[in-house]
């Protein structure tokens, strides 16, 4: 007799998004997910100044977007500059 294999739905997975939220890029913290633009998934994007900035995925993971652009002018004054 074949025997049909069945998931265990007790598991609940997470969405493959949701390994995002929380994590940091460069001064960006992820905090959610929002629709779609232009098929590029987009992002709500904490910087360590406190603002907040929409991001494509794609520039986070090539560091093409590394802070909210405000502070950026400003690197002495950032959370995270480095002292030289």
């Amino acid at each position: 007799m074949l025997k049909i294999f069945q998931p265990d739905l007790t598991e609940i997975r997470e969405k493959p998004t949701d390994r995002f939220i929380g994590k940091e890029f460069d001064w960006l913290t992820i905090e959610e997910e929002l629709l779609k633009i232009n098929g590029h998934r987009m992002w709500l994007c904490r910087c360590t100044c406190g603002k907040t900035r929409k991001v494509r995925q794609s520039d986070l993971l090539r560091h093409q977007t590394r802070s909210c652009g405000k502070c950026i002018f400003y690197p002495n004054s950032h959370p995270k500059a480095r002292k030289s």
